[in-house]
C-alpha cells in the first residue's frame, strides 16, 4: 500500500518541481526520486514498527531451513 500510494505523491510532487525546467527528463527524474523516497520511507517506517527484530538472531541451522523449504519448492515449481 505504501508503494502504490507514496510513489504517485512524491513523483507528483517532484513533478511539479521539475516539470518546467527539465521537461520529460524531470518526469524521469520525478518518478526515480519517488521511488528511492518510498523505499527509504518504508525502511524507516518498518524499523520503527518492529524494532524486536534488531534483537532476533541470524544463526539457522542448514538442515532446518531445507527441511522447511521442501514444501515451498514443489509449490513453486508447480507454477
Amino acid at each position: 500500500m505504501l508503494f502504490g500510494v507514496g510513489v504517485p505523491a512524491f513523483s507528483l510532487v517532484g513533478l511539479l518541481i521539475l516539470r518546467e525546467s527539465y521537461g520529460v527528463n524531470g518526469a524521469v527524474w520525478a518518478y526515480g526520486l519517488g521511488a528511492i523516497l518510498t523505499i527509504l520511507l518504508g525502511v524507516i517506517l518498518w524499523h520503527v514498527s518492529m524494532p524486536q527484530l534488531q534483537k532476533a538472531s541470524d544463526v539457522f541451522r542448514a538442515n532446518d531451513l531445507l527441511q522447511s523449504s521442501i514444501p515451498l519448492f514443489w509449490i513453486a515449481s508447480l507454477h
